[in-house]
């Protein structure tokens, strides 16, 4: 009886992290390499990138955050992308236009890898009324091409791992 307790539980603990997985973020602010953005001109923070097979995208999105994200993505904690041809259309779409407010509360976060290293981070907002990055750089940004965007975000793959940890 002990047995089946013990495993009853591990079950539900082990189903608990792959719904809601724990993030460790050791991740330090990236300092870009780019002129100032100015708010009259659209951006892609990763245009000069060169998408290949050692790419990677993570999107994690906080529990208040998920349930408000567009029908078309899944509803999961982290969303991934490898996929090259995924990611050289994601970063077709990653068009951001300046504006000069700010988000007080966004607690979801968008990490970009090359060859293992973390070349792009920003907080991001994805639901279904708004979607656009906040970070030091550039202040707050919404997305130019809203449909297209979440197309491409919509082919990323959740993360089914129970932990993820990211750093530089």
């Amino acid at each position: 009886m002990k047995k089946i307790i013990f495993l009853l539980l591990l079950l539900g603990i082990v189903t608990l992290f792959i719904y809601h997985p724990i993030v460790i973020d050791l991740t330090e602010d990236i300092h870009y390499n780019q002129p100032p953005y100015s708010f009259d001109e659209s951006i892609n923070p990763i245009a000069q990138y060169n998408f290949g097979k050692n790419s990677k995208v993570y999107i994690h999105l906080e529990q208040t955050d998920k349930i408000l994200v567009p029908n078309e993505i899944e509803n999961a904690s982290v969303l991934i992308c490898e996929d090259e041809n995924i990611l050289k259309e994601f970063q077709k779409q990653f068009i951001f236009k300046p504006t000069r407010g700010d988000i007080a509360t966004v607690e979801s976060w968008i990490y970009v890898y090359q060859k293992g290293k973390l070349i792009f981070k920003s907080a991001i907002i994805l639901d279904k009324n708004s979607i656009g990055l906040q970070n030091r750089e550039m202040g707050c940004a919404e997305i130019e091409k809203r449909e297209e965007f979440i197309k491409a975000i919509s082919r990323f793959e959740r993360s089914y791992f129970p932990i993820h940890l990211l750093k530089n």
